[in-house]
């Protein structure tokens, strides 16, 4: 099975792109063969509500689950893409502080989590003017973060905030706090496997970033953001960063590159985009990498291929399928994008309030059958 991340920047533009300009469909997009997976988690959407077709919102066998941002419109935005033929969300939450919720609210056996972050007891950064987020909720309704929960792992898709605008700066530190603290929830309290993926906007290392070398010096690696993701992955956190894990020398494994400096051209980028998983995933993990050759966006997309089956310690045989608790019969979590009003069949059509419903009395007399 493969999970691909892609921060497509604006899921509008990729048609203006080869080769999926020459496609008509979302569908035929997921399932060309340059990109072909099982699991999509798209970044930067770039897209309103109104603007979600059919042909975005449900795609052929995919089933869509899709987070927008509740302010700006047409800004930020994730999404993912499960094909319903290979696997199937067991729950599925909107950000990562559990406080956006459907109508009415999600139940507890429909909840990923039991226990959520409390904002009371993390230490958030505070802006210029001594400002601390007054909620969660402010740091997690930008439409930056899905979860998915597949069984043997919790899938978070996350679109981090960029570090060039100052003002920022805060509140990029505290989404990466809400991240870290949500995946320690999953992990330490509920025992369970985790993979994150997505656009970080940050470098793990000095190896991931193509700025001359004093320039990448000038970042000063020791000091915040830079050093968030480099602790929380292996050497020095516990998380496994997966595509470098199979990669650990190569260099230029860019995944973004500045449209204005043709920086593509060249190979100079940074690489933004990231796979990370728990150690309890290592024995599913098969392979991971970059695709630069894909067009599309100024990112490239990243992959993970899991084993479709593993051999336990005792010698038995255990499937993804099975661990994953795959059943096409299940119901998709109420997240599910087929389940909005505009798609569910359920929406009353503007002009059914103009229509005269007939009466049994209006309607005319039935014709007696000869006999």
């Amino acid at each position: 099975m493969r999970i691909l991340t892609w921060n497509v920047n604006g899921i509008r533009t990729l048609p203006q792109y080869y080769p999926w300009s020459e496609l008509k469909t979302l569908e035929a997009i997921l399932i060309h063969p340059d990109i072909r997976s099982d699991i999509y988690c798209f970044q930067e959407m770039k897209i309103m509500r109104p603007q979600i077709d059919r042909d975005k919102a449900l795609p052929g066998s995919f089933d869509s689950f899709i987070s927008l941002p509740t302010g700006k419109g047409g800004y930020s935005g994730v999404a993912i893409y499960v094909d319903s033929t290979v696997a199937k969300p067991l729950r599925a939450e909107e950000g990562i502080s559990g406080l956006i919720q459907p109508k009415p609210p999600l139940s507890e056996d429909e909840r990923v989590s039991k226990t959520y972050p409390a904002g009371n007891l993390m230490d958030f950064v505070a802006d210029d003017n001594d400002r601390l987020p007054s909620s969660l909720l402010e740091l997690d309704n930008e439409g930056r973060t899905l979860v998915l929960d597949f069984g043997i792992f919790v899938l978070i898709n996350v679109y981090c905030p960029a570090d060039t605008v100052k003002e920022r700066f805060p509140y990029k530190m505290n989404l990466h706090l809400l991240l870290q603290e949500r995946v320690r929830i999953l992990v330490e309290e509920e025992k369970r496997d985790v993979i994150i993926v997505g656009d970080l906007n940050m470098c793990a290392s000095i190896l991931d970033d193509g700025e001359p070398i004093l320039e990448s010096k000038k970042r000063n690696w020791n000091q915040k953001p830079w050093n968030w993701l480099k602790e929380w992955v292996q050497p020095i956190g516990k998380l496994i960063d997966v595509t470098r894990r199979f990669h650990p020398d190569r260099a230029k494994m860019y995944t973004f590159w500045e449209s204005k400096k043709d920086g593509r051209t060249a190979n100079f980028g940074l690489r933004l985009d990231y796979i990370i998983c728990t150690e309890g995933l290592l024995p599913w993990l098969k392979g991971s990498d970059i695709l630069p050759q894909v067009l599309g966006s100024d990112h490239c997309p990243v992959y993970v291929d899991l084993h479709d089956e593993i051999t336990l310690e005792d010698g038995s045989k255990k499937t993804l399928r099975d661990a994953m608790k795959y059943s096409e019969a299940a119901p998709l979590p109420r997240l599910a994008t087929r389940y909005w009003l505009e798609f569910s069949g359920k929406q009353t059509k503007i002009s059914s309030f103009f229509t005269t419903k007939t009466t049994e009395g209006d309607r005319p007399a039935k014709k007696m059958r000869a006999r």
